[in-house]
């Protein structure tokens, strides 16, 4: 598997809190993409790994609770893993900026499945955030992830992110 660095600042590993967590890109039968909007800026279904939970264990869980669609686990392709060095990143919980380092799989999915607001199961920061799961073409999703999102907090982190899954996975997968 590919893995991507981004360290600009040369943060140590151990200077950092440390995530673990999980991205897909689901591209449904008609082509378009799944992202979720939240607050100011964009992210791609996944989040943080739980306590005694696989990668793909966590993407199956991720998936559902925020778009009501279920896929066994086996379906996810994984794509690359990015490592990213964080040395401002702002903390919901503590209320303040930190160093982090996140590792984060990123996997690609196909699925006739659609999104099912009812079986949805949101945490406490994405109602607050005002989460919401959208469905765009991939000439949407490009214009979306393109646009300068710096201004929301950590909009610029999740700007890379979504940059890098743009380059390295729709762009491959047609």
């Amino acid at each position: 598997m590919m893995k991507i660095i981004l360290n600009p600042d040369n943060l140590r590993k151990e200077e950092c809190q440390i995530y673990h967590k999980v991205r897909v890109v689901v591209e449904q039968n008609n082509g378009n993409i799944l992202i979720g909007k939240e607050g100011n800026k964009y992210v791609f279904p996944g989040g943080k790994i739980e306590k005694g939970e696989s990668p793909r264990q966590a993407i199956k869980r991720e998936l559902k609770e925020e778009t009501g669609i279920e896929i066994e686990e086996n379906c996810f392709v994984e794509k690359c893993e990015l490592e990213s060095y964080l040395k401002d990143f702002y903390d919901y919980r503590e209320k303040k900026e930190k160093k982090r380092y996140m590792s984060t799989i990123l996997y690609y999915v196909k699925t006739t499945d659609s999104i099912n607001l009812q079986n949805q199961n949101l945490t406490i920061g994405e109602i607050e955030q005002g989460y919401k799961i959208l469905s765009l073409s991939k000439e949407q999703l490009k214009k979306v992830i393109l646009e300068d999102h710096s201004m929301a907090k950590n909009g610029k982190y999740f700007d890379i992110e979504n940059k890098l899954i743009l380059e390295k996975i729709i762009n491959e997968e047609g």
